[in-house]
């Protein structure tokens, strides 16, 4: 996961596509994450359910390293997501 910007770099235009995307599934994964807690799963329960949707909507021709990176990403989100509260 590449390191965050800071909060003061943060302005109109500060951000390329390819960021603004992976900050949306970010999002995405850490409402799931929260969804899943609320609906009783455990940690454990909820990263497993995180990893098989995400296994099914990887595209097969995604590079491995880079799928796996972003089930890393995924992972971290989801944890992050669950204590967050």
């Amino acid at each position: 996961m590449p390191p965050r910007k800071p909060l003061s770099s943060v302005s109109s235009g500060a951000f390329s596509p390819v960021e603004d995307a992976h900050g949306a599934l970010r999002d995405g994964i850490v409402a799931i994450a929260r969804e899943l807690q609320a609906e009783g799963c455990t940690p454990e329960q909820m990263i497993v359910r995180v990893r098989m949707l995400i296994i099914e909507a990887t595209p097969p021709e995604l590079d491995r390293v880079a799928a796996r990176a972003f089930m890393e990403d995924a992972v971290r989100a989801c944890i992050e997501g669950y204590y967050s509260r």
